[in-house]
Parts: structure tokens; sequence; C-alpha cells
């Protein structure tokens, strides 16, 4: 999405450089329907409803945001939003992915069952003292946005989302929504799901355990005892699981060069690449490729 396409022509809506959109909504008229989308990540969107009632579709849903609403709409590559009553007055916020993972790097703001509980529904109940409270604060970064002048303009934006984020977090804990036993019993669960996710997007190019660790903002050590605890494998053994199915998957169906499939699966080298599949599989590549490949296409 060109954050800055996006805001030429509408009212109440600025984008800063480091990846984060605010989209004041008051009324129809200043309403347009728009799929949000970040084409290099999951998206995150924000929606806030003050009054009246909007429309979006996430995940092959249709969710209805009406007064005092709230949907926190994330790890998807793109959130439609489809209409809105002619009384909204509403704010949405977009963050790309990549703004997302410098914020939450370091001392996350969003406790972890917050983020499986917005998975499982987008919508947060909020109280209208809750309500007012974000509204609030998506005002803050509303201001910080348009002070381009300010010498700390960036350190302005990034303080006022991550405020934000921890009032989110706030109305969450005071409901009840992250007791001791959840963090206790699903915490590492959690962090599970999101090594496999991270797994299934970054394998081909990603072989080492430390870019997991730090994406989860763990160390390897600890990344590996969690997915052993929760799968009886290792990192490694999930890592190489993924390329091995990747290499047999383009000896069966493609004519590619094994230099070409090393290259495109991030092996420093076809020699490495050799000597992964012998050690995982016991056969040479051009010796599994013919007993296994070239009689199952002949079939």
């Amino acid at each position: 999405m060109d954050l800055k396409k996006f805001t030429q022509g509408k009212n109440d809506c600025f984008q800063s450089e480091n990846g984060i959109l605010l989209w004041r909504i008051f009324g129809k008229d200043s309403f347009v329907p728009v799929v949000m989308i970040d084409k290099k990540g999951n998206s995150k969107v924000n929606v806030l409803v003050m009054e009246g009632e909007m429309n979006v579709r996430y995940d092959g849903h249709i969710y209805r945001i009406t007064r005092n609403g709230f949907g926190n709409f994330i790890d998807q590559p793109d959130v439609e939003l489809c209409s809105a009553s002619d009384n909204i007055k509403a704010y949405v916020l977009f963050a790309k992915d990549d703004y997302m993972l410098k914020i939450m790097k370091s001392n996350p703001p969003m406790p972890f069952s917050f983020i499986m509980m917005v998975r499982n529904n987008p919508l947060v109940p909020l109280t209208p003292r809750a309500a007012h409270i974000l509204q609030h604060r998506m005002n803050l970064i509303f201001d910080c946005c348009i002070d381009e002048k300010h010498i700390f303009y960036d350190e302005m934006i990034k303080c006022a989302f991550r405020m934000f984020l921890m009032d989110i977090s706030n109305v969450h804990v005071m409901s009840g929504g992250d007791d001791d036993d959840y963090t206790k019993n699903d915490r590492k669960k959690l962090l599970f799901v999101k090594f496999m996710k991270l797994l299934e997007d970054n394998a081909i190019e990603e072989h080492n355990i430390g870019f997991y660790a730090s994406q989860l903002c763990i160390t390897p050590q600890y990344l590996n005892r969690i997915v052993k605890q929760n799968s009886s494998k290792t990192v490694y053994e999930w890592i190489s699981f993924n390329l091995m199915n990747e290499i047999i998957k383009r000896l069966e169906n493609t004519n590619d060069s094994m230099q070409q499939i090393a290259s495109d699966l991030n092996f420093s080298n076809q020699s490495t690449m050799e000597k992964f599949f012998k050690r995982e599989t016991g056969y040479r590549l051009t010796e599994f490729k013919f007993k296994f490949c070239e009689s199952k296409r002949h079939k």
C-alpha cells in the first residue's frame, strides 16, 4: 500500500515515512471503501468506532464494528474497509509489519494472551471510558504525525504509538484477559505457533536458528527448548524438514539444475546442499532424482 498516495485528497489523513498511517473519518463523506494492504508482510490495522458503524472484511469474514467498538486486525496481508454509516466517527490506524516489529522487538507492550485472543476474534469489547482513552491516544499519534518539523519526529510518533498499545493491553488485562494460568501454560505454545509461522514464511531464505530467535525476541536456547517441548523436534530438525521438502519438490516437478536449486534455496553453493541432502537422506542428489523422481514422472 502506497501510504503517501492514499493520503492525497483526504482530509484528516496523515502518514509518516516510518510506516504508519492514521485516518480520522468524521461523517460518510470522508469515508471511502479501501483495501489496506502491506505487500511486504502482514498488515496491522486498528479500527476504533466512536459513533455509527463500519463493516470490515478480514480473513474471509465481515465484522461489524459499532459505537465504542474496537477492531484489532493482525496477521493477514490485507484488511478491507467495506462500508460505513452516515453518522460514522472513527479512527483507522495502519502500521506496516516492519514498523510493528521494531516497536515489539524490545519489551513488547502487548501481552501474548491479547495477541492470541484477537487472532480468534479481532473485535475487542470496550467500555465508553476505555474507548475515549484510545480516542485520545489516536489523536495524540495524529498530532505527532503532522508535526513534521519536530526534531524528535520519529521518536514522538513511536512513543505515542507505544502508549496506544499499552492502553490496549491495559484494557485487556483489567478485563481479566491475562490471568496467570494462561500466561504460564500457553505462552510457550503461542511462541511455538509464531515460530512455525515464521518458518513457513522464511524457511527458504533463513536456515539459522538465530534468525527465528531474534524475531521472537528470545534466545536460541530458549526457542529450541520450547520447540522441543511442543513438537518433539528441534528447531534444526524443523528447518531441515522444510528444506528437504522443498528440494524434493524441485527435483520432482522441475528440470532446474542442482546449482539453480541451491541458489534458490539460499545454500552457499551446490556442494553445501549436496552434503546437507546426503546427511538427511543417505542419497546423493542425482541418485535420489534418478531413483525416485524420474521413475515417478514416467508412471
